[in-house]
Protein backbone atom coordinates (compact mmCIF):
# COMPACT_ATOMS: atom_id res chain seq x y z
CA UNK A 1 0.00 0.00 0.00
CA UNK A 2 2.07 2.73 -1.51
CA UNK A 3 0.63 6.38 -0.81
CA UNK A 4 1.81 9.25 -3.45
CA UNK A 5 3.58 12.00 -1.39
CA UNK A 6 0.34 14.05 -2.08
CA UNK A 7 -2.06 11.90 -0.26
CA UNK A 8 0.56 11.87 2.64
CA UNK A 9 0.53 16.07 2.62
CA UNK A 10 -3.22 15.72 2.91
CA UNK A 11 -3.82 12.69 5.30
CA UNK A 12 -1.30 15.25 7.29
CA UNK A 13 -3.31 18.58 6.39
CA UNK A 14 -6.51 16.82 7.51
CA UNK A 15 -5.52 15.67 10.66
CA UNK A 16 -4.33 18.99 11.83
CA UNK A 17 -7.55 20.78 10.86
CA UNK A 18 -9.46 18.31 13.00
CA UNK A 19 -6.93 18.92 16.04
CA UNK A 20 -7.34 22.41 15.71
CA UNK A 21 -10.60 22.39 15.51
CA UNK A 22 -10.73 20.05 18.63
CA UNK A 23 -8.27 21.85 20.70
CA UNK A 24 -9.77 25.19 19.88
CA UNK A 25 -12.97 23.72 21.18
CA UNK A 26 -11.66 22.46 24.76
CA UNK A 27 -9.92 26.11 25.08
CA UNK A 28 -13.38 27.86 23.91
CA UNK A 29 -15.37 26.16 26.52
CA UNK A 30 -12.52 26.02 29.39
Amino acid sequence: MAASPAFKIIMAAIYFWLFSITFGGIVAHG
